[in-house]
């Protein structure tokens, strides 16, 4: 049974609905999509089961079933949830556990990074004090946690793509450094970020005009070589032509393992299989219906409607838009 069709099933069917969710999210066999659209089905429908089936996977799932049950705790949120979170921590990396911390902060009031022995030290001290595992107003912070951030939006995920535009309009000088265009500003501070990544990282980037151009139409490692190729690729880079947004969305998507997208764009979308934004916007929802993908966006000097569109875009897909002037 496709994913759409177990999570009409799980909403609609009052009588069966919760046990056949249960059934296919206790299938080995059943796709990651299906398995998904059964939690979401049963968080839809306010069901206890939810919350239970959630914090049962957070010790095995992996990928979109794994980011399902982390927004699914997310979205009922309770402090009796903390030792699960904890205990992820010491199991994961990448996107999962940062979103763990950011429920675990948003939980306690603690803002402490990523380390799993400061979340369970002030657990356990809570515990043996036998309070609440909530942070007084004067408690300490994780001194020293870097953020790694592209344009300042912070990226939780290790399967990263970059969706950058590269229409003639990108050669727009910077209103603050005239020497400097929305073009070489974009570039310049991705070739800043990518030696930064997590050695675990796998990225790519996809460059759109009116043609769709990536470095290598799939993620490949943060390896010396890789990052001296890439960074001598994107110096070569020109901006010319149209903006194809939906073609370059359509080839991050199409990134088996990708977690997270930055699209930056400086306009609408003028050429391509698709102009309108809103059926863009449908198109991405249908993309990532299942896959849990977080897309962030970029307004680099767009107009009012385009940089509504990339706000709408982020919002839909659980990332953050950041407008620059």
């Amino acid at each position: 049974m496709t994913a759409a069709a177990v999570s009409a099933v799980t909403r609609l069917d009052a009588a069966g609905g919760e046990s056949y969710a249960k059934q296919v999210l206790a299938d080995p066999r059943a796709p990651v999509e299906a398995r998904v659209a059964a939690l979401r089905g049963l968080d839809a429908r306010r069901s206890v089961f939810a919350r239970v089936e959630a914090l049962r996977r957070l010790g095995r799932a992996e990928g979109p079933l794994l980011i399902e049950c982390l927004q699914v705790l997310r979205r009922n949120p309770e402090l009796q949830d903390a030792p699960y979170l904890v205990e992820l921590l010491h199991r994961r990396e990448g996107r999962p556990a940062n979103e763990a911390v950011r429920l675990l902060q948003k939980l306690t009031g603690y803002k402490i990074g990523r380390d799993p022995r400061a979340w369970r030290f002030w657990m356990l001290k809570h515990r043996a004090q036998g309070t609440a595992f909530r942070a007084a107003e004067d408690a300490p912070g994780e001194a020293g946690t870097e953020t790694i951030t592209y344009l300042g939006i912070p990226i939780l995920g290790e399967k990263v793509v970059f969706v950058l535009d590269s229409s003639g309009s990108m050669e727009t000088p910077l209103p603050e450094h005239t020497a400097l265009t929305r073009g070489a500003r974009a570039v310049q501070e991705l070739i800043g970020l990518l030696p930064r990544l997590p050695e675990r990282a796998a990225f790519d980037v996809v460059f759109f005009q009116t043609d769709v151009e990536s470095y290598a139409r799939k993620l490949v490692p943060r390896s010396e070589e890789n990052l001296l190729e890439i960074i001598a690729w994107l110096r070569r880079h020109a901006f010319t032509g149209g903006t194809n947004l939906h073609d370059g969305l359509r080839q991050a998507f199409e990134h088996d393992g990708v977690e997270e997208i930055f699209l930056l764009s400086d306009g609408e979308p003028t050429v391509g299989e698709l102009i309108e934004p809103g059926r863009i916007e449908a198109r991405v929802r249908r993309w990532n219906r299942w896959r849990n993908v977080r897309v962030n966006t970029i307004s680099f000097g767009a107009p009012p409607e385009a940089r509504n569109f990339l706000y709408r875009l982020a919002q839909a897909h659980d990332g953050v838009c950041r407008v620059i002037w």
